[in-house]
C-alpha cells in the first residue's frame, strides 16, 4: 500500500511539489536562519522555529516583512489542494520575500544581521517549490519548464556552497567560527582579511616583568592591564583603588639595574598596527599579529583593530595576547581586597596630591615624595597621613566627590581600601582638618561638622 501511495505522488507533479514544499518548509524550522551579533562568544543563531513567532509578532519592527510570507505560503497550498489558482497570494508572498535584504536584525534594534544561514535558503526553496506547484496546476509551466526551475534552484545551492567555501578560504579562525560554522552559509559582514595568531600555549611566565614599547599614536587599539612594567628609565607599577576597577594609580619608580628579559612592542603601519613580543637577549619574535583598522561593523563613528575579540569575549588577538603572557584576564588582579586589616590610626599631616605635572607625562605630580599618576577627578581631594596611611577624601564645591574616602598605605601606595560617605557634607564645609581611620569606618574631621563614611566591601 505505501508503495502504490509514493507511485501516485510521484505521478502527481503537482502533489510531489507540494510535499516537497512542506518538507522544505518544516526542515527550515531547524536550522539557523541566520545569525545576529551578541555579547557572547559567538553570535546568537536564530533557527526557524525562533524566527517563526518571534517574526510573526514583531517582524515589522526591523524590516522583517518576509516572515509574513508564511502565512500566504500556507494560503498557496490550500489553493492548489483545492485545485483553484493563487495569482495574487503568489504575487504579494513574492513582494514580502523581496524585503528579506532589508532585514536589519532583531527586533531589538541593536544586534545587527552578519550572516545567513542554510535554513533561509531551504526556506526560500519551499516557497518556490509552492510557487511551482500553484503554477504547474493552472498551466502556467510544463512538467519540463519545472524541471528547469528545479534545476536553477539547485544552481542556487552550488552558488551559495562555492561562495561559503570562497569566504572560508579567506576567513581567519575567529571569522570561520563565528560566521561560517554551525549551519551558517555565508557572511555579510565585512572579512578582516588577516589570519589571527593564536598561540598554542603560554610562551613567558604569566609574572614576567616586560618592557613596553606602545606607539603613542595608536587609538582605540586594546592592550592588557599590567600590574608592573618597564619604560625607558623607569619601572611603573599600577593599582586598582576602586572596587569598580575604574580608576588606578600608577606609580613611577627609578628602574632597577636588571633589564627585563622580554618586550612588548605595539607599533602603528599604514594598515593599522603590528603586536609583537620580543626575547630582548636573542631579538627573537615569540608572538606577532598584524592589525588592520577598519571602520565596526554596522556603526558609523568607532573603528576597531581586526582580528579582534572585543567586545564579545571571542577569540581575537587581545586573547590571543593574553595566552602568549600567560594570563587569564587584561584586568588587574591587585586591586581593593575586603580581608585587608585597617589599624585604629588618626591622619592629621597633609600630603596633598602636587599641583604640577611633572615633565612631559600628563598627570604625573609628586605625591608623598613618589612620582604618581591619579585620575583628574583625584585631583581634588585632600590628603593626610599618618604613621601607616595615606587617606584621601574631598568636600566643598564638589559635590559629586563627597561620597568616597580611599585609603593606601603609606610605604608602597598600595590602594587598601574604599569608605562611602552617607550622609555627604554642605557646601559650607570647606576644609578637611584630618581623618580618623579604623577598619569598618572612618571619619572626616571638617571646619564644620564630622562626616562618616562606612566601608566597601
Amino acid at each position: 500500500m505505501k508503495s502504490l501511495k509514493q507511485t501516485t505522488i510521484l505521478k502527481n507533479p503537482v502533489r510531489w511539489l507540494c510535499c516537497a514544499a512542506l518538507g522544505c518548509w518544516f526542515l527550515s524550522l531547524t536550522l539557523p536562519g541566520f545569525a545576529v551579533s551578541s555579547a557572547g562568544d559567538s553570535d546568537t543563531l536564530w533557527p526557524g522555529y525562533m524566527i517563526l513567532p518571534v517574526g510573526l509578532l514583531f517582524g515589522w519592527v526591523n524590516m522583517g516583512w518576509a516572515v509574513y510570507a508564511n502565512l500566504l505560503f500556507f494560503l498557496i497550498l490550500i489553493l492548489v489542494q483545492n485545485g483553484k489558482a493563487a495569482g495574487k497570494p503568489i504575487f504579494f508572498m513574492l513582494l514580502l520575500v523581496a524585503t528579506l535584504p532589508f532585514l536589519s536584525g532583531i527586533p531589538s534594534g541593536s544586534s545587527p544581521l552578519t550572516a545567513w544561514g542554510w535554513g533561509a535558503l531551504i526556506w526560500l526553496t519551499s516557497l518556490f517549490l509552492a510557487i511551482a506547484a500553484s503554477g504547474l496546476q493552472q498551466q502556467w509551466f510544463t512538467v519540463r519548464q519545472i524541471g528547469y526551475i528545479l534545476t536553477g534552484i539547485a544552481g542556487i545551492y552550488v552558488l551559495v556552497a562555492t561562495l561559503h567555501m570562497y569566504q572560508w578560504a579567506q576567513a581567519n579562525i575567529q571569522e570561520r567560527e563565528i560566521y561560517l560554522s554551525n549551519g551558517l552559509a555565508f557572511t555579510v559582514v565585512p572579512l578582516c582579511g588577516i589570519p589571527l595568531s593564536w598561540p598554542e600555549d603560554s610562551l613567558i611566565g604569566a609574572d614576567e616583568i616586560l618592557e613596553l614599547d606602545i606607539d603613542p599614536s595608536l587609538d582605540n587599539i586594546r592592550l592588557p592591564e599590567f600590574e608592573r612594567w618597564r619604560s625607558g628609565e623607569f619601572e611603573w607599577v599600577m593599582y586598582n583603588f576602586t572596587h569598580e576597577g575604574r580608576a588606578k594609580v600608577m606609580i613611577r619608580y627609578q628602574a632597577p639595574l636588571y633589564p627585563p628579559r622580554f618586550s612588548l612592542q605595539a607599533k602603528a603601519t599604514e594598515q593599522g598596527a603590528l603586536i609583537r613580543l620580543v626575547q630582548k637577549d636573542t631579538g627573537g619574535i615569540l608572538h606577532e599579529q598584524k592589525l588592520r583598522k577598519r571602520r565596526l561593523f554596522h556603526d558609523r563613528y568607532y573603528h576597531e583593530y581586526c582580528p579582534a575579540g572585543w567586545p564579545k569575549n571571542r577569540k581575537g588577538y587581545e586573547q590571543a595576547l593574553l595566552r602568549a603572557l600567560g594570563r587569564q584576564t587584561d584586568k588587574l588582579s591587585n586591586g581593593l581586597s575586603s580581608q585587608t586589616q585597617l589599624q585604629a590610626e588618626t591622619a592629621l599631616e597633609s600630603c596633598d596630591l602636587g599641583e604640577q605635572d611633572i615633565g612631559d607625562i600628563k598627570g604625573l605630580r609628586m605625591w608623598d615624595g613618589r612620582e604618581v599618576v591619579l585620575p583628574p577627578s583625584f585631583h581634588m581631594h585632600r590628603g593626610f597621613c599618618s604613621k601607616t596611611y595615606i587617606a584621601a577624601a574631598t568636600v566643598g564645591n564638589h559635590p559629586e566627590l563627597l561620597d568616597r574616602v580611599y585609603i593606601f598605605d603609606r610605604g608602597t601606595l598600595q590602594p587598601l581600601a574604599e569608605f562611602k560617605i552617607d550622609d555627604t557634607c554642605s557646601k559650607s564645609c570647606t576644609d578637611i582638618t584630618g581623618i580618623q581611620i579604623s577598619d569598618d569606618n572612618v571619619t572626616v574631621k571638617t571646619t564644620l561638622n564630622d562626616t562618616q563614611a562606612k566601608r566597601k566591601r
